[in-house]
């Protein structure tokens, strides 16, 4: 996918994918992101994947204007199931509310952030409900068929930040 360059050329998009492909439907976030690294050709945009390194990357913050993170997400809801999540709707939860696999990761991640001034002006966090996550690699058919699906609004997402 080839984009045109951000309209202010002072904002960057990082597209992080978090999880671990070793561990069944949590890799979800990491699989994407290493697609989306072969696929995008976009000025401005960098896409990482971030596995389960959590807090480390907490310097990653400060450079990106704009961020979307792909995660994997445990809402009780059925499996394959996408969900968007702004940063407002994250703050209204309680910390002790479970949405993502990785919530204490993520969570933790935005709100240091926050704290020494470099959470990006805008997040979103692009989920998918879970249905496994035993080790062993590789998705659950529900994760594999939403996939396509789960990636194209990743993609219209993306293309959201050049509007």
């Amino acid at each position: 996918m080839g984009c045109r360059a951000l309209g202010n050329h002072n904002r960057n998009l990082l597209v992080l994918g978090i999880g671990n492909f070793m561990c069944g439907d949590d890799g979800i976030g990491s699989i994407i992101a290493n697609d989306l690294i072969t696929e995008l050709s976009c000025p401005n945009v960098d896409v990482i994947d971030g596995g389960t390194i959590g807090l480390g990357l907490l310097y990653l913050m400060a450079e990106y204007s704009d961020i979307i993170i792909i995660d994997s997400v445990d809402c009780g809801v059925e499996p394959g199931k996408i969900m968007k999540f702004r940063i407002e709707d994250l703050d209204s939860l309680s910390p002790g509310a479970k949405i993502s696999f990785h919530q204490s990761g993520v969570f933790d991640l935005l709100h240091n952030s926050s704290l020494i001034g470099s959470l990006p002006d805008r997040v979103a966090v692009m989920g998918i409900q879970i249905k496994a996550t035993a080790f062993s690699a590789g998705l659950s058919p529900e994760l594999k068929d939403r996939f396509p699906e789960l990636k194209k609004q990743i993609i219209e997402e993306i293309s959201n930040y050049f509007n």
